[in-house]
């Protein structure tokens, strides 16, 4: 007869094993965790304290020194959401990269969380000159988490490396466009449109354009808007390309695009006449 783990060794733990068990865990998790049983529930108060200041710390947010005092606090206890959120406010306050701010992601990474990974691997990219190498390798980690910006990020390395890798690139912007990364649907798009890492299908690139386009995407929104002007890959319904060739013109100029041309052709789509020629 095997013997059932006592639960209760969690609150023998020192605090630097529970927050590297626990320290990534978000506040849902959190409440989770702490109905597991008493001894839980007792181990992981400071990282409930923790999230408390980072609730207050996205509250303060119109205050920078105020909500990076929160946020200091919340790290101290061990949160890694609270360490990146004052990263974020020290690169808020100076619009430098510090050693303080990278200090903060550093010790998220290093207990697992995957803004921390994806916060450094921006850092290393932008550095001057980039350090692709180290940026990668975060990037990979942030990914294996789930983290749609750092498969984004993963799929644009591959597809302009040296020789491209078209598959690799296909996959990781297949993975953010599932959990709904827009950029990565008109990527995606792309791909298939292409043929770029998989083979050509006008019927998947106009269904990851439109999915795009409800995103907010204006690329995406005008090749969807000639799918339908051109019945590439959907039936052809001159309906839905003014739809979006008006929402495209709208957006464009809403946000003041520079391109003029652009601007012009979907004007033109929208305008009824465009088709008694």
């Amino acid at each position: 007869m095997t013997q059932s783990p006592d639960i209760n060794f969690f609150k023998h733990l020192p605090y630097d094993i529970i927050v590297r068990i626990a320290g990534p865990f978000r506040l849902l998790d959190l409440k989770a965790a702490s109905l597991v049983c008493r001894a839980w529930r007792d181990a992981l108060k400071p990282l409930r304290e923790a999230m408390v200041f980072v609730e207050a710390g996205k509250k303060r947010s119109s205050n920078l020194d105020e909500a990076l005092e929160a946020f200091l606090e919340g790290a101290a206890r061990g949160s890694t959401q609270a360490m990146v959120e004052a990263g974020l406010i020290y690169y808020s306050k100076s619009k430098k990269r510090t050693g303080a701010e990278i200090s903060l992601y550093r010790r998220a990474s290093e207990l697992g969380d995957p803004d921390g990974h994806f916060n450094l691997a921006t850092f290393y990219l932008e550095a001057n000159p980039p350090n692709t190498k180290e940026a990668i390798e975060y990037l990979y980690k942030a990914s294996a988490s789930g983290h749609a910006c750092a498969q984004y990020q993963l799929g644009l390395h591959f597809n302009q490396a040296n020789p491209p890798n078209p598959k690799e690139s296909f996959g990781y912007f297949y993975k953010a466009s599932v959990v709904g990364h827009v950029e990565a649907q008109y990527q995606l798009g792309l791909c298939f449109h292409q043929g770029r890492g998989v083979e050509g299908c006008l019927q998947e690139a106009a269904r990851w354009y439109e999915k795009a386009s409800e995103g907010g995407h204006k690329r995406a929104m005008v090749n969807t808007c000639l799918c339908y002007l051109l019945a590439k890959g959907v039936p052809k319904s001159t309906r839905s390309a003014r739809i979006w060739s008006l929402k495209a013109t709208n957006y464009m100029v809403k946000r003041k695009c520079s391109n003029a041309r652009l601007i012009k052709l979907m004007q033109r789509i929208v305008d009824k006449r465009f088709y008694e020629n």
